[in-house]
């Protein structure tokens, strides 16, 4: 076995995160609290209010920026990941416990796209992985990744790749 067979993923060659776009309510929200907590702010709007309106701008700015960070948590706390043998799941990456799920190529058995119109839209998807294996564990989702048919298609080709070589050495 190779050293690239027995390694974690790299997640710079073949990783995959949801898209800030699958969080679009979130982000939204938090852009226009953001934006009209600075415009309150900035243009002085009700100066005869000040004593109402400061605090109301300032409250508006902080949850803009909340809402902001949840996006940018949600998209970079799971990554799924393709390594030479097998697809892992990684979540919990920026939290206390970092969960893994791995599947190995020649187990895969189905890959399933799910879009709703909003998804198609925008290029959007979560894609489902599933094995052979009657687990729970043995099923892999990721919600909100970008180009789910290339991701799809990269997925299907090493399962190809994998039940040949299987298929060979037997």
């Amino acid at each position: 076995m190779s050293k690239e067979d027995t390694c974690a993923c790299d997640f710079n060659e073949r990783s995959f995160s949801p898209s800030p776009l699958s969080q679009l309510p979130c982000l939204i929200g938090g852009i226009t609290a953001l934006v009209s907590g600075f415009y309150f702010r900035v243009r002085g709007v009700w100066m005869d209010y000040s004593a109402i309106v400061l605090p109301l701008a300032l409250m508006s700015g902080i949850v803009g920026i909340m809402l902001i960070l949840v996006v940018l948590w949600r998209c970079r706390n799971e990554k799924l990941c393709f390594c030479s043998l097998y697809v892992s799941r990684y979540a919990g990456i920026l939290g206390n416990n970092l969960r893994t799920s791995r599947l190995l190529y020649h187990h895969i058995r189905g890959v399933e796209i799910e879009q709703s119109i909003i998804d198609r839209i925008l290029d959007l998807g979560d894609i489902h992985v599933s094995s052979d294996n009657s687990r729970a564990s043995a099923e892999i989702v990721i919600r909100g990744v970008r180009r789910p048919e290339r991701i799809k298609d990269i997925l299907l080709e090493r399962v190809a790749a994998s039940q040949t070589t299987t298929q060979s050495a037997a």
